[in-house]
């Protein structure tokens, strides 16, 4: 049988690097794989909502013109509704 090629997304949404760095000490395999520095980045808006959207599409935000789940309302700039789709 042939071997297959396997890959693990973990998603730790809302966690910032640094606060995470103190945990990954008791964790080998997490600490052996952020041990060197890289680049590592998230969306433009760093939100939930179009940050997964583009792990899963590739797409960045703009291309489904979702950056929040708030949406403005229209003509005002101080009030907002939830996104509904």
């Amino acid at each position: 049988m042939a071997e297959r090629n396997r890959l693990l997304v973990l998603g730790i949404d809302c966690a910032e690097y640094s606060m995470l760095r103190e945990f990954w000490k008791d964790l080998p395999n997490f600490n052996s794989t952020f041990r060197e520095p890289r680049p590592y980045s998230t969306t433009v808006p760093p939100i939930t909502i179009p940050a997964w959207l583009t792990i899963f599409s590739g797409f960045n935000p703009g291309w489904f013109g979702l950056y929040d789940v708030k949406v403005r309302e229209p003509g005002t700039y101080t009030s907002f509704r939830l996104f509904i789709s």
